[in-house]
């Protein structure tokens, strides 16, 4: 749904909202819900009280947190740049494909160990992610290949 709702604001007529500004919202309104979650986890305590033993009196933790969360960041902003630029059904496969990586960088990094299943999945996915992309290579009159635009027309590739 969220894939949907964010390609139809993308590709609508009229004045476009900047990608940055909804990403920072959106941030925002993450830091909130997780500073209430946190107030409610920890009853009792002051807010002030909390934000310091938990969050800014280990400044070695803040900063591995702050590492994935500017990731985070470049990531929603990129994919508002590739809603912007594909179809949905390839845009929400290639979206998926975050799955794939962290499963790899969890084998690679972390050392964890995945069962033959959830490999399995993963060469599924890998798999269906290839076909929608090969589907959506259309062959024009000279042989060459075509992509659809946002609009709904074919660009040759060679122009």
């Amino acid at each position: 749904m969220l894939a949907l709702t964010m390609r139809y604001s993308r590709t609508i007529g009229g004045d476009m909202y900047f990608a940055s500004t909804a990403v920072v919202v959106c941030e925002g309104l993450k830091l909130f819900v997780s500073l209430v979650l946190l107030q409610k986890e920890e009853a009792g305590k002051g807010f002030v009280e909390v934000l310091r033993t938990k969050v800014f009196n280990d400044p070695l933790d803040l900063v591995r947190l702050m590492v994935p969360a500017g990731l985070y960041t470049v990531q929603n902003n990129l994919a508002y740049f590739a809603m912007s630029r594909l179809d949905a059904a390839t845009y929400q496969l290639l979206y998926q494909l975050k799955i794939l990586t962290t499963a790899l960088f969890s084998v690679l990094l972390l050392g964890r160990q995945l069962a033959p299943r959830q490999w399995g999945s993963l060469v599924v996915l890998c798999l269906g992610v290839g076909l929608v992309q090969t589907s959506s290579l259309k062959s024009g009159p000279e042989g060459s290949p075509e992509v659809a635009n946002v609009d709904g027309n074919s660009s040759n590739s060679s122009n």
